[in-house]
């Protein structure tokens, strides 16, 4: 038999596995284009691990990503970026989107609100930053943070 006597793969069979998650990608969720966030500082194009990426942040109709490399330019709204990386980052202020791995500290405030320490798994405690979350969802993001975890009564 040869290789011009078989028949051809099917198309529909070759386009299931392009869109079958990639070995090693990210397992946090991510259901993006890809496991890359492209933004600019400047005139240069940074391309940032989603696993690097600790917050994107809407301000004065700008919209930004936040890792340990800096604060860079994305051109997604922030609606649009929620939509595109689905539950691997939590809502947490009108504002601001967190990647849920990098969540280290979950911090509350006597007047109901509070605020997230967001940093990289190996980084020390001075690198990070702190990310507030609005009063009407600090239930809701204790909720999320305390899915498949022990130590705590989930409330």
């Amino acid at each position: 038999m040869m290789l011009s006597d078989l028949p051809p793969a099917p198309k529909r069979a070759f386009i299931e596995e392009r869109r079958a998650p990639r070995p090693g990608s990210n397992a946090s969720g991510w259901s993006g284009v890809g496991d890359k966030i492209v933004a600019r500082r400047r005139l240069s194009i940074v391309i940032l691990e989603t696993q690097e990426v600790w917050a994107f942040e809407a301000k004065d109709r700008l919209s930004f990503v936040h890792s340990a490399r800096g604060r860079f330019d994305v051109d997604l709204s922030l609606l649009e970026i929620e939509e595109l990386v689905g539950r691997a980052f939590l809502r947490v202020h009108r504002r601001w989107l967190v990647n849920i791995v990098n969540i280290r500290e979950l911090q509350r405030t006597p007047d109901g609100g509070g605020g997230l320490w967001v940093a990289d798994s190996h980084a020390d405690a001075s690198t990070g930053m702190r990310v507030p979350i609005a009063r009407d969802a600090t239930r809701r993001v204790r909720e999320r943070l305390l899915e498949g975890t022990i130590g705590l009564r989930h409330k």
